[in-house]
């Protein structure tokens, strides 16, 4: 069996799990739910602290890298929180 054969036995497989238990699609809307929370606070500081550079064609007021990081290690947080709890209960759901 090939690499696509393989593909194909995957996808039947997850979607049987899929269709077996509906609460694991509670996993990625509240993971995308999360991440734009997460956005919002702190992708708006961000431009707000850097509005007057914006409009002057000046470089960004290092306030703004700093919520730009903090911004991509909660995403990073948020999302490997979620993938887990996904794996976990799919892992319960296959057992």
């Amino acid at each position: 069996m090939g690499r696509f054969g393989r593909s194909v036995q995957l996808i039947k497989a997850s979607w049987f799990v899929l269709r077996s238990s509906k609460g694991l699609l509670v996993f990625p809307i509240l993971s995308g739910i999360a991440s734009l929370l997460v956005a919002a606070s702190f992708l708006t500081p961000a431009v707000l602290a850097s509005w007057d550079s914006v409009v002057a064609n000046d470089s960004p007021r290092p306030a703004s890298y700093v919520f730009l990081g903090l911004f991509y290690l909660v995403t990073a947080y948020v999302t490997i929180f979620f993938n887990a709890a996904l794996v976990s209960q799919a892992d319960v759901a296959l057992a």
